[in-house]
């Protein structure tokens, strides 16, 4: 029997929340008691590889599949005795609000977006996670949620799920940038593509590897083509680590980002970051102690930091190992986890 039912739009091996839920079933006491329901995965090997039981919704959302939808989740609740039906997106809250005066179970959805419209719809859950105190913030301003129905609780990041040993094998080469995450506006990829073209023009000496999925990816394959020189487009990436291993700066110039999970694993690697100063970055950051910060959507700032960076790779090595130390004395999946356990015994006491 399974207590816990996790449930998530889609595994994506560029997914910053795909990798945090991988590193959560890989706790063996929360592995055994949950099992995760998603639409899709980019892979079969996500989910065996890592022994997590999983089940699936119809493959296409549409208006059609939303009673579908419900049906599955009948059945999966029912099915397995679920006590907690706990979201990773507003969909399955808002569907997991409708069946649960019915089934009675208990109800958590994690905040890992900033997002806006659907208010009478949206975080119906009994409690709500919240990522980072941005998210928190956001949801009182924004969905007037009671300060006592949020939990903040920043994601946690396990070392072993990665070959940081990787690290050793860097060797002097052509300085190189990379950006890993979803290929959006809200990443801020249309940015970075127009501050590497400037770079280009001026005839600054790098590569970029970009890593991720999204729905600005036809971008990065046409600067690719523009500039295969420069740039090499990998797509969505199942052996992430190694990413981490060839790059020596990384790019985040997002418009919004809650609290994102490139910045932990940026200090497990010990790779110095650049990234726009919105939500829950600062949370993660200070400025030019663990990596850089620039203000959002300025292409000269986020250009003027990358040739300062180059130029100064015994200080933004420094700055990435402050990120480390603070990525292991704070965000470990342990201290994570034993807060997400009392979270659900907090739940189940009402």
């Amino acid at each position: 029997m399974k207590e816990i039912l996790h449930l998530h739009t889609s595994l994506k091996y560029s997914c910053g929340i795909t990798r945090y839920l991988l590193t959560v079933f890989k706790s063996e006491s929360f592995r055994e008691n949950s099992i995760l329901m998603v639409r899709r995965v980019d892979d079969e090997e996500l989910f065996v590889d890592n022994s997590i039981n999983v089940e699936f919704f119809r493959q296409t959302a549409s208006v059609f599949s939303f009673f579908s939808d419900l049906v599955s989740l009948i059945q999966v609740i029912n099915r397995n005795k679920i006590r907690i039906v706990h979201s990773h997106h507003r969909y399955f809250d808002f569907l997991a609000y409708l069946l649960r005066k019915y089934l009675r179970y208990k109800t958590i959805t994690t905040v890992h977006s900033i997002v806006y419209g659907n208010k009478y719809l949206s975080y119906k859950s009994q409690k709500l996670i919240a990522v980072s105190q941005a998210v928190k913030n956001h949801l009182q301003s924004c969905f007037s949620k009671a300060d006592e129905k949020i939990i903040v609780l920043r994601n946690g990041i396990d070392p072993s799920f990665y070959s940081i040993q990787l690290n050793n094998q860097r060797r002097e080469k052509i300085f190189t940038l990379g950006f890993i995450g979803r290929l959006s506006k809200e990443k801020g990829t249309d940015i970075l593509l127009i501050t590497l073209r400037e770079l280009i023009r001026e005839k600054f000496e790098f590569r970029v590897i970009i890593a991720g999925s999204g729905e600005l990816e036809s971008d990065a394959d046409k600067f690719q083509d523009d500039f295969p020189e420069f740039c090499e487009f990998r797509g969505s990436v199942k052996d992430i680590s190694r990413v981490y291993s060839e790059i020596d700066l990384l790019l985040l110039p997002s418009r919004v980002d809650p609290f994102p999970y490139t910045i932990l694993e940026c200090g497990l690697f010990k790779v110095p970051v650049i990234a726009s100063s919105v939500d829950g970055i600062p949370e993660m950051i200070e400025d030019k102690r663990h990596g850089q910060l620039i203000p959002s959507e300025s292409i000269s700032d986020l250009k003027s930091a990358i040739i300062w960076a180059a130029a100064n790779r015994d200080e933004i090595k420094n700055r990435s190992e402050n990120l480390h130390k603070r990525v292991i004395s704070e965000f470990l999946v342990q201290h994570h986890l034993i807060k997400l356990s009392e979270a659900y015994r907090s739940l189940l006491k009402k």
